[in-house]
């Protein structure tokens, strides 16, 4: 069901408890670890999640949302994307690509010329933003597919990551040994799906 907060978890490998108590800085760095790669996983899941099972129904699989198709360059194809919004009356309020389309767009060069275009350049490299619209770069996009989202058109609601140890997994009981669990409750919540955006940075099929 979209909208539906769902559960998404990390959980660690056993760790002696003595070594908890001997090395301070070990379970904030454990916890640490977690929580990255649970961030990295929501921020996946929110944008290219399929709604299947545990799975968000991610940004990319929302009924609804307007497909941008590639014409001439990146540039180009995303000044078409906030055109589109634009002529909703809506508000384009940030773009995001994957790293390696980001770095295409930072490194487009005048046609003809080779050089970098750095006077009267839409990207403002920064500030990362692009048409004077933020930019986000995450690793949960597959190259040649970007995304340009309106104000209000998509809500994230979560009820905070929480990072919890335990010794009741297993034998972890009988041989001294703790995991950590971090977790957090998330869902993508498509308010206006008409207000945002698939980009085709590439053109291909």
């Amino acid at each position: 069901m979209p909208g539906e907060l769902k559960v998404v978890a990390h959980l660690s490998e056993p760790i002696d408890k003595y070594m908890l108590e001997d090395f301070a800085a070990l379970e904030q760095f454990v916890a640490a670890e977690l929580i990255f790669g649970l961030v990295q996983a929501v921020e996946g899941q929110l944008l290219a999640g399929d709604g299947t099972g545990q799975n968000l129904e991610g940004i990319l699989s929302t009924t609804g949302v307007l497909q941008q198709a590639f014409a001439t360059d990146p540039l180009t194809t995303a000044r078409k994307a906030i055109t589109r919004l634009e002529e909703q009356g809506l508000e384009p309020t940030g773009f995001v690509f994957s790293p390696a389309d980001w770095e295409t767009i930072e490194l487009s060069r005048t046609s003809g010329s080779g050089q970098l275009e750095v006077l009267d350049s839409p990207v403002n490299r920064a500030a990362r933003q692009l048409y004077g619209v933020p930019v986000a770069v995450s690793a949960g996009l597959t190259d040649g597919q970007g995304v340009l989202v309106s104000r209000d058109s998509v809500m994230r609601t979560d009820a905070g990551i929480a990072v919890a140890w335990s010794e009741n997994v297993g034998t972890d009981f009988q041989t001294n040994q703790v995991r950590a669990r971090c977790e957090v409750r998330a869902a993508v919540e498509a308010t206006r799906p008409g207000g945002i955006v698939v980009i085709d940075t590439d053109g291909t099929p």
